[in-house]
């Protein structure tokens, strides 16, 4: 700015900066100020659509991972008759990608995904309050040592996440999947009063060991099944468990 003004000379900003007195010349005059390395393989607009194309996915539940960019652009060079040089059958590296990824850093990020099933996904925040509507008027006049709640989880060493691209700033990116994972499942139950039933633990076995049942909390339940998960036999066990309680609160009161 300086310069531009004519408030300072060429010589005088060289020593003030320690800058080339023709550096600051090109920058003043705007010469040679292109940026440094070979052009872009996409031009401005194409990695802006592909940019849109990638927000969009990301918001419908199914991102792109870096292959999937990639293996993207490479379909779109192929289908133009585009030939790239720089890559292998006009497949872009992972060099390319980061690259993409950092002019782009404003939008986009990448980040590890949480897996969830298509039918969770299609829960939205009208449907959630209906429920509890409809549940407030069926629990009406309910003791809260009656009403019981109870969910499962799985607990497993390979959650099976991936690194996906995002926009930036996204909470909980996910991704849809309709296939699930093998895993110990572990279901806990505890009532509207805040007293906490002992779990129910299922394991992917055909039979169940001792070795497999010590050291748990308290009062723990154990069971195996093929898959791991809960099925129709392991629910009325867990059904029959949870009954013994509420009788028992009702022998009480």
């Amino acid at each position: 700015m300086e310069l531009k003004t004519k408030k300072i000379t060429f010589r005088d900003a060289e020593k003030k900066y320690r800058i080339s007195k023709s550096t600051l010349q090109r920058k003043v005059n705007n010469k040679n100020t292109m940026k440094v390395g070979g052009p872009n393989t996409l031009s401005e607009k194409d990695e802006e659509n592909l940019v849109k194309g990638i927000c969009l996915s990301s918001k419908w539940g199914f991102p792109f991972t870096s292959m999937d960019i990639r293996l993207l652009v490479q379909q779109f060079l192929n289908k133009n008759g585009f030939k790239e040089k720089r890559f292998t059958n006009n497949l872009p590296g992972y060099e390319w990608f980061k690259h993409f990824l950092d002019r782009h850093k404003s939008i986009l990020s990448e980040r590890l995904a949480e897996n969830i099933k298509r039918s969770r996904a299609e829960i939205n925040h009208e449907s959630i309050k209906k429920y509890f509507e409809h549940l407030k008027n069926s629990l009406a006049g309910v003791s809260a040592n009656l009403i019981i709640n109870y969910d499962e989880t799985n607990i497993t060493d390979d959650p099976g996440k991936a690194k996906i691209i995002t926009r930036r700033g996204c909470k909980h990116p996910e991704r849809i999947l309709d296939s699930s994972k093998s895993s110990v499942s572990v279901m806990f139950a505890g009532t509207a009063s805040g007293y906490l039933l002992p779990p129910y633990v299922v394991y992917k076995a055909e039979n169940l060991y001792d070795s497999w049942t010590e050291g748990g909390p308290k009062g723990t339940r154990y069971n195996r099944s093929k898959s791991g998960w809960f099925d129709g036999v392991l629910i009325c066990f867990i059904s029959f468990y949870i009954n013994k309680y509420v009788i028992l609160v009702l022998l009480l009161y």
